[in-house]
């Protein structure tokens, strides 16, 4: 009886040890040293400038942004001569290791995201449901997760990436053949106004009264 009255104590002893453990607060997450390279254009914070045309990248999913800085070091994003922007990020991301890598993307999506915008229309953009079937319809929607967060990225940032997809200047060079899934979205027929006012709803939440009409006619057809 005894004996057993030892163990039950050790157990109940080693129990309470384990929850202390579990209660301490996490080390702080280190930032890589690698990120030194970031700074100058997406900011200490990773909210970018619109200024130099550099995007936020802080709370952006981990996945995607490996990804894009895996397209970027292997010239897949970048390696197309009209894409300017993309070219800079393509020879900032070639001494990257994987390693390198990974923690960049994991440290920048612990980071707190840019601001969401609220939504202040019940409509939406003409079209934009092909938009919203993965990045959400609504900026409290989760979206996809296997793609990037977009609401309240800069207007001028997300008209100039749509456009260079529908254009075939981003996504032109898939992995192994396989075709982008954003390039097979995108269309001809989609256009600058088109994409502008996409960019326009993502960026503000809001739509311009010029979208609202045409959503408005689109309905009543």
């Amino acid at each position: 009886m005894c004996r057993n009255y030892k163990q039950l104590l050790l157990l109940g002893v080693v129990f309470l040890s384990s929850l202390a453990v579990a209660d301490q607060e996490l080390p702080p997450l280190t930032e890589p040293a690698v990120y030194i390279s970031c700074i100058s254009c997406h900011g200490p914070d990773g909210l970018g400038s619109e200024a130099i045309h550099a995007p936020p990248i802080a709370g952006q999913r981990a996945a995607y942004l490996e990804a894009q800085l895996l397209a970027f070091r292997s010239g897949e994003r970048g390696g197309h001569n009209a894409d300017i922007w993309a070219r800079q990020m393509a020879l900032m991301s070639k001494p990257l290791s994987d390693s390198d890598i990974s923690s960049l993307a994991f440290f920048l999506s612990q980071q707190p995201r840019w601001a969401v915008p609220a939504v202040k229309a019940d409509q939406t953009p003409t079209g934009f449901a092909v938009c919203g079937s993965c990045h959400g319809e609504k900026p409290s929607a989760a979206g996809d997760l296997d793609v990037p967060q977009v609401w309240g990225m800069p207007s001028e940032y997300l008209f100039r990436q749509l456009i260079a997809y529908r254009d075939g200047i981003r996504g032109h060079r898939a992995s192994e053949g396989s075709p982008n899934v954003m390039s097979q979205i995108m269309n001809s027929s989609m256009t600058d106004k088109m994409l502008s006012e996409f960019a326009d709803y993502l960026a503000s939440g809001v739509l311009s009264s010029a979208a609202a009409t045409a959503a408005t006619n689109e309905k009543q057809k």
